[in-house]
């Protein structure tokens, strides 16, 4: 059993390319292993191999300009965070809701809403101007100017 764990090692960590394997082949003999942690570490091994020996297509997006990055505020978490992202976005109150649990639902003029996570109160009315601002761990702080306290929200759209 080990001789045999050693050669599928040996012929998949050689690389199908170099030692003249096909993939396929060498995907069978992974297939065969009993041994679940055994045929894991097969498989990995045939993904490394195949991977480092392919080239990687350069990424079709472009970094987000500074008219896009107001839009994205808030989602970054989700993707990946450019240098440049602003670290507070002012923003004029369009709309304001509650959810059944009378966490406060904001909407925005540019479109983006954002509720509140908990219940405690934050005085706000649409036409007002808020900001936005990035808390620790992707968290988020809707304040304002006027020494009002801030509250964590979380971007719905």
């Amino acid at each position: 059993m080990m001789k045999r764990l050693a050669m599928i090692t040996l012929l998949v960590a050689t690389s199908s390319h170099a030692a003249g394997i096909p993939t396929e082949q060498a995907l069978e003999l992974c297939r065969a292993e009993q041994n679940a942690l055994k045929r894991l570490l097969c498989y990995d091994t045939i993904n490394t191999g195949s991977t480092q020996n392919s080239s990687v297509a350069p990424s079709a997006t472009a970094p987000a300009t500074a008219a896009q990055q107001p839009q994205e505020f808030g989602k970054e978490h989700r993707n990946f965070l450019p240098e440049d992202a602003p670290e507070q976005v002012y923003m004029t109150v369009r709309k304001i809701s509650y959810d059944p649990y009378k966490s406060l639902i904001v909407e925005f003029d540019n479109g983006q809403v954002w509720q509140q996570l908990g219940t405690e109160y934050y005085s706000i009315k649409a036409g007002e101007k808020h900001y936005i601002k990035r808390g620790v761990m992707n968290s988020f702080l809707l304040g304002s100017d006027d020494g009002r306290k801030a509250i964590r929200v979380r971007r719905e759209d």
